[in-house]
């Protein structure tokens, strides 16, 4: 194998010559170990001595450089910081006549005080040495963050005090160029941590270039998008192979590292089709579109539409998880999903509008157009194919002591798969986990592989979580339900850490899966020459290319197995089956019914699933009238006729109002939060704190309640032949005071945090048989509060931040201390760089053709 400590010999020479290596500073702080990490037990090993040797030839050189970490070590960003930090402050007691150099920290979400805290240098805490600000938007002064640690001794700093560099912290900035512009900083530092896309990177890449600041950023996600954002900004990446770990301490250059890697093998199940009609056409339609990708008009708008809505009814149609019936009963209840017969108008209405523009681009989009189509008429009255695929995946014997998990592309996706099995084949998600089979999705197994990394790590875990989790400490296959495009990719990282795994997939997608393989080894087992180049340039000095190894692939696809599938009537309910009360398409829709006479004060669909588009379009996937918003700032948006926006009304008393885009007028000022699709605060907290630990539980409890209940509900009407009025009249038996059951159907739709009576949750536990809430339903309740409160205290402060800003209070420059959460430190600072409130300048209303999905998105004029 590859990538043994001897493999890595060649870099160390150049690694030795990086600037500052020999540094008495640089070789006092690492030679000698004088870091240290509270709570690690182990040394740290050389990929911290060769990263904190890059980032500081990046400042030196004054170069913007990304390192991707080869794993999820907690200690390692805090390190890099840290590092850059103390390099900084060392050289300004150099030469005490220059002014403090200033800092600006950006990041997705908090925690930069916690990671500073947990560092210190000798005796003395980071967060002790080096205040951090957060900077007020729309001023140049910024906010102490106080020090988590206010009761342990601080050393005497005096003038030391003036010369070290300040910390200003930016968490999703709306316009990252203006943070620095207020600020100045001498360089950035960006954690790109496990990100899978951040929006505001690229704006705040190209501005360091043009003021030729340096940048140094981390990420511990090889495929994240950030990666391909520092190529293409002209930075340099510096890729750690994944999953390498170091035994070898610094000062032990005796030892060999020892190499944990593994080849990862894939096998394509592809589905054989018996019917050779479903089989052509598909590959008829893909075939066509990808053409139509590579038309040299594909950069326009119109033309950009028509093939995204193409590619998205023949996926659709690929990845159909359960009867065509159920599936479009069902998909509108999910975010931004459209049904198939939507799907299907939808791009008939683009065929229809490229005709006079496009003639070229008319004749393929056509044929796809007809061929998806064709297949669309056969599904109607047939099984899915994939459908089918699934049922035989399901049925096959497994090898002992091996678990299989079902890897989805999207939630709602394994939702309508797990019940779909339930309603054709009486088998509910926990029958499944006892046949060794879990589903799962790319989002989801991607977190928890992110946390049994760290648990593993720290030895620390969450038992209230057991009862939930994927089987990731014990031998199991993933079988990933269908190709990921390369965007999905980017959750994938946990196929990498298994000898095996499958993905199910069509005869035609082959050849795209041998692209993706390469860009995935691209990623986890960087090529040496990629390397060797970034070296080059940090240290500037002629690498020998003939001394630079070649790198083995990390990932390689085995034989494939063909899945025979039969194009075959849809089935029905076996007759055997004891729980027939309703059609079952009939009783999904029941199922996740929404409740519009919900009382407002519980916080429900409106807090959780806002956005700016109306009931009455929302069922749409497009629309052919839309209106064109300039804004102050050169930002622009473009929305439909009926979507619905956040106005600031009023001056003392300022407020925000929905109003329809429609009745929008020159001047009125509008509030965005930038780089969201939902408008919602929710979101914007979540966002914020969901990589938080002292919140990391809370979300995970919520989100474990939320799932079984829906499979404990189907289970427990399997068995009795219950209902939902029936489960009303169970729990008011057990002392409940709820009066409809349309709050039954928001909990289980997952609208709602948390019952508001704690006794309730109790009650659905002893009903239904729910082991999991039963035995959490205080911790259950308690997570839900916080979350609550968090989200009433934000609320409350924006007000008051409008109304401060209506009457100009924000611009006289005093620091925003308002505290949302003692225990996370978190402040209204934490959220408002992601704020924007906009002057409209213009509004157009035009008849075009859009796709919904493309409407809605803030965006700048390049200055």
């Amino acid at each position: 194998m590859s990538n043994t400590g001897k493999d890595l010999a060649w870099m160390v020479p150049y690694l030795n010559l990086l600037p500052r290596v020999n540094d008495p500073i640089f070789t006092e702080v690492w030679q000698n170990n004088r870091f240290a990490f509270e709570n690690l037990t182990t040394r740290f090993d050389k990929v911290d001595l060769y990263s904190a040797r890059l980032v500081c030839a990046a400042m030196h050189n004054n170069q913007r450089l990304l390192v991707v970490l080869p794993d999820r070590a907690l200690h390692r960003p805090p390190l890099l910081f840290a590092t850059c930090l103390v390099m900084d402050a060392l050289d300004s007691i150099r030469y005490p006549d220059i002014e403090p150099n200033k800092v600006a920290y950006f990041g997705t979400s908090i925690g930069i005080r916690e990671q500073l805290s947990a560092v210190k240098l000798h005796d003395l805490y980071l967060d002790n040495v080096f205040p951090t600000y957060r900077i007020a938007r729309g001023t140049t002064e910024a906010t102490v963050i106080p020090s988590k640690r206010s009761t342990r001794s601080r050393r005497t700093r005096g003038s030391l005090a003036n010369s070290l560099p300040q910390v200003v912290c930016a968490y999703s900035p709306a316009d990252p160029g203006e943070v620095i512009d207020h600020f100045e900083p001498t360089w950035l530092a960006v954690d790109c941590s496990d990100t899978d896309a951040i929006r505001w990177l690229p704006s705040l890449l190209e501005y360091a270039e043009h003021l030729d600041l340096p940048v140094v950023a981390w990420c511990q996600n090889p495929l994240a998008a950030a990666v391909h954002d520092f190529d293409k900004a002209g930075g340099l990446v510096f890729r750690w192979p994944k999953a390498y770990h170091f035994i070898q301490t610094i000062e032990n250059e005796s030892e060999q590292p020892e190499n944990y890697e593994h080849q990862t093998n894939i096998k394509p199940l592809v589905i054989d089709f018996q019917s050779p009609d479903v089989s052509v056409l598909l590959q008829r339609a893909y075939s066509a579109l990808a053409e139509l990708a590579r038309s040299s008009n594909i950069d326009q708008r119109l033309l950009r539409d028509a093939l995204n809505i193409g590619w998205r009814y023949l996926q659709a149609l690929e990845l159909l998880p359960v009867p065509l019936a159920l599936y479009e009963v069902e998909v509108h209840r999910f975010w931004n999903s459209a049904t198939l017969a939507q799907l299907q108008q939808t791009l008939g209405h683009f065929v229809d509008a490229i005709k006079d523009t496009y003639p070229q681009a008319l004749l393929l989009l056509q044929t796809a157009h007809e061929a998806l189509c064709s297949v669309h008429a056969v599904l109607t009255n047939n099984e899915p194919p994939m459908w089918t695929a699934l049922m035989s995946v399901c049925s096959a014997t497994r090898e002992e002591h091996t678990s299989r998990v079902l890897v989805f592309s999207t939630e709602f996706r394994r939702q309508l798969f797990i019940l779909g099995i339930l309603a054709r084949h009486n088998t509910s998600e926990h029958d499944l986990r006892s046949r060794g089979i879990w589903v799962t999705t790319l989002k989801a197994w991607h977190r928890e592989h992110a946390k049994y990394e760290r648990e593993r790590m720290t030895g620390k875990t969450h038992p209230t979580d057991e009862h939930h989790r994927l089987p990731l400490d014990k031998p199991y296959t993933p079988i990933i339900v269908g190709l990921p495009s390369t965007r999905q990719s980017v959750n994938i990282e946990p196929l990498f850490d298994q000898i095996a795994g499958a993905i199910l997939l069509y005869p035609y997608q082959k050849f795209a899966l041998l692209h993706r393989v390469q860009e995935w080894n691209a990623a986890v087992a960087p090529a040496p020459l990629d390397q060797a180049e970034c070296l080059a340039q940090l240290a500037r000095e002629t690498i020998d290319l003939d001394a630079v190894p070649t790198m083995a692939p990390r990932v390689i696809v085995v034989g494939a197995d063909d899945l025979r599938v039969t194009v075959q009537p849809v089935s029905r309910p076996s007759p055997t089956t004891p729980w027939k009360p309703l059609d079952p398409v009939q009783e999904l829709t029941r199922l996740f019914e929404a409740d519009e006479d919900m009382e407002a004060t519980e916080i429900g669909a409106e807090e959780r699933s806002g956005s700016s588009v109306t009931a009455d379009q929302s069922d749409m996937s497009w629309v052919d009238s839309i209106v064109e918003l300039q804004l102050e700032g050169g930002w622009h948006a473009t929305f439909a006729v009926n979507d619905m926006l956040q106005v600031v009304v009023g001056k003392n008393d300022a407020h925000i109002e929905e109003r329809y885009v429609r009745s929008l007028r020159q001047h009125d000022r509008i509030l965005f939060i930038v780089g969201q699709r939902r408008q919602n605060l929710y979101d914007l907290i979540i966002a914020r704190v969901h990589a938080h630990p002292a919140i990391e539980l809370h979300l995970a409890l919520v989100r474990r309640w939320h799932e079984e209940l829906p499979n404990a509900y189907g289970r427990w009407k399997q068995q009795h032949g219950g209902s939902l009025d029936g489960l009303l009249a169970a729990l008011k038996s057990e002392g409940s005071r709820l009066m409809s059951t349309q709050t039954l159907r928001l909990w289980l739709a997952g609208q709602v945090l948390c019952p508001e009576d704690a006794g309730d949750l109790r009650r659905l536990a002893r009903v239904l048989d729910m082991p999991f809430v039963r035995d959490n339903y205080r911790q259950i309740d308690k997570a839900a509060r916080r979350l609550r409160g968090i989200h009433i205290a934000l609320a409350n402060r924006l007000n008051r931040w409008l109304q401060q800003e209506a009457v100009g209070a924000l611009q006289i420059g005093e620091p925003d201390t308002s505290v949302l959460d003692k225990e996370l430190g978190l402040t209204f600072s934490d959220f408002r760089a992601s704020l924007l409130i906009l002057s409209v300048e213009s509004i157009q209303e035009r008849k075009e053709l859009y796709l919904r999905s493309s409407l809605g998105q803030l965006e700048r004029e390049e200055s």
